[in-house]
């Protein structure tokens, strides 16, 4: 009985499920980051304190968060490109932080793990 090997397809499959698991699975935190952004703020009169994630004002940070996934190095991002963003989530010599995306992201950790395993 003859075997045939076809490991190099083998190895195409998978980094294609992978790409698409990590495409999945960037689009998931991006949401959970937005949804973090909700809290609206119309009047301008209670912003956020210290350690909450930022008041919604004008909504331009939450439609800044986007993802990008480079599937060949299988490589995901998301992030904003908002300058004041950084800012909010690290802080500054005279603001506390109103950290946005690394709440997100801990509260996506284990929903992110089942989706790059292909267990969702």
């Amino acid at each position: 009985m003859a075997m045939r090997w076809h490991g190099e397809e083998f190895k195409r499959q998978t980094a294609e499920q992978l790409g698409k698991n990590l495409e999945a699975a960037a689009i998931h935190l991006k949401g959970e980051i937005k949804e973090s952004l909700r809290i609206g703020n119309i009047d301008g009169s209670s912003p956020s304190s210290a350690g909450e994630p930022p008041r919604r004002v004008t909504g331009r940070l939450s439609g800044s968060i986007a993802h990008e996934v480079d599937r060949k190095r299988l490589i995901g991002r998301v992030g904003t490109n908002v300058l004041y963003g950084k800012f909010l989530e690290l802080g500054t010599r005279k603001m506390a932080a109103r950290p946005f995306i690394r709440p997100g992201l801990e509260k996506a950790r284990h929903m992110i793990g089942r989706i790059l395993a292909g267990k969702w």
